[in-house]
């Protein structure tokens, strides 16, 4: 989770920052994917507590939330993938759209 992501400046920098293309989610994935890439160590350390409101933002996002979270995902893929993956991922595109209006309208139905 990109609640509790620290980096140096540098190594943010070498990478050209965030990829703004992603709105919430995924955006923390690409980044340490290209940190990897660019030859940076990435270290988790279980020590460090840290307290995150789980869905403070999200929450306020309603239905959109389930369209940003697998749009993300599409998007993260759809960066990566090679020349031959693309043809595969575009037929995927619906499935993925149509999975995000099914939680968003099975979230909307249980709020009732």
């Amino acid at each position: 989770m990109a609640s509790a992501f620290l980096a140096r400046r540098e190594a943010v920098e070498k990478i050209d920052g965030l990829d703004e293309r992603f709105f919430v989610f995924f955006g923390d994935v690409d980044l340490c994917r290209r940190l990897k890439e660019a030859g940076l160590r990435i270290a988790f350390v279980p020590e460090v507590k840290f307290f995150h409101q789980r869905g403070g933002s999200t929450r306020q996002m309603g239905v959109a939330f389930y369209f940003s979270s697998h749009f993300g995902f599409y998007r993260y893929l759809w960066k990566w993938a090679n020349p031959l993956q693309k043809p595969l991922l575009l037929l995927l595109w619906p499935l993925v759209f149509l999975t995000a209006v099914g939680r968003a309208v099975t979230a909307a139905l249980s709020r009732r």
